[in-house]
């Protein structure tokens, strides 16, 4: 268990109710990982929702990759090469792995340490279960992950925006 003032200090659990704090302290487990190490794959059925205390996650997608012809069959059967795009770093104090409480529980998006950090892990099933006890709580959460998932949205437009600037034919003058 850690301190429930722990997580006060986050803005993500800012306005939960002491009480909310206590129950996600109970269940709260530290983990650290190293660089390069995978937290989880896109497509994984997912278990946890994870806070950052120190250090930074990438979260990526798979693309087809570039540059690749791909055949028809290659993309019905889903064979097709692909590369990793980075479309979040997140950093001390973001919430990722949001999916381990929406179902069907895959993840979105694979993450990553980009370098050594320090997590805390949030069973969801033992959330889930402290939902349907308090409805309120619930509601808050999921209003935060709502929010955390507006952002990674946002961070995805700008990730493809910048591609297409990128590959933009430099301006010609006469």
């Amino acid at each position: 268990m850690i301190s429930p003032e722990r997580l006060r200090f986050y803005p993500f659990f800012g306005n939960f109710p002491h009480k909310n704090l206590v129950q996600l302290a109970d269940i709260a487990e530290e983990m650290i990982v190293h660089p390069g190490d995978v937290i989880f794959r896109e497509g994984e059925e997912i278990d946890h929702i994870y806070l950052i205390e120190s250090g930074a996650v990438g979260l990526s997608i798979a693309i087809p990759a570039r540059g690749v012809t791909h055949s028809v069959s290659d993309q019905l059967t889903g064979t097709l090469a692909t590369e990793e795009i980075v479309i979040s770093a997140l950093d001390r104090g973001d919430v990722f792995g949001w999916s381990g409480l929406v179902p069907p529980h895959h993840s979105t998006a694979t993450a990553r340490a980009l370098t050594e950090s320090h997590l805390l892990a949030f069973d969801c099933d033992q959330l889930r279960d402290l939902f349907r006890e308090d409805c309120r709580f619930g509601y808050i959460m999921m209003m935060k992950i709502g929010q955390v998932i507006r952002q990674r949205f946002e961070d995805l437009h700008m990730e493809i925006l910048a591609d297409k600037v990128s590959n933009l034919p430099e301006p010609t003058t006469s």
